[in-house]
């Protein structure tokens, strides 16, 4: 299946719904335990703020932008929203299996990164991709 003509939609969902979350955790603080290990301040899951705002939902609204117009550009943006992706992912994950808390950002970032993998290998040209790869 060309996921390629979706992209801009899934981007663009992506960037609305990191904004989502992110009011649901201003707003309702009994969800923030869920985001992390007991003993970690409050502080250090709130400093995420601003580079989820930056990576995750400035930069999912650049690369929805820029597949809508055909940017140049575009691929860019999508493989800079799937590298943070994928570290936020391998993150939440390492302090879920380390801690056996925190399980709440691994439902999110683990198939976020997966299918923000899958949405920037389908805009990489063919011949740039191992066969298995190529979508």
């Amino acid at each position: 299946m060309n996921l390629r003509p979706y992209a801009s939609q899934y981007f663009a969902l992506q960037g609305a719904l990191t904004l989502l979350a992110w009011a649901v955790i201003f707003l309702w603080p009994p969800i923030r335990p869920h985001f992390q290990p007991p003993g970690i301040p409050e502080l250090m899951m709130m400093a995420f703020f601003v580079p989820d705002m930056l990576l995750f939902t400035g930069a999912s609204f650049a690369a929805a932008y820029g597949f809508a117009r055909g940017a140049p550009w575009r691929s860019a943006a999508a493989w800079l929203v799937a590298g943070a992706m994928g570290y936020a992912a391998l993150y939440t994950l390492t302090i879920l299996l380390w801690t056996g808390t925190a399980w709440l950002p691994v439902v999110v970032f683990l198939p976020a990164a997966l299918l923000t993998l899958l949405f920037t290998l389908a805009d990489a040209r063919p011949d740039a991709l191992p066969a298995a790869a190529a979508l």
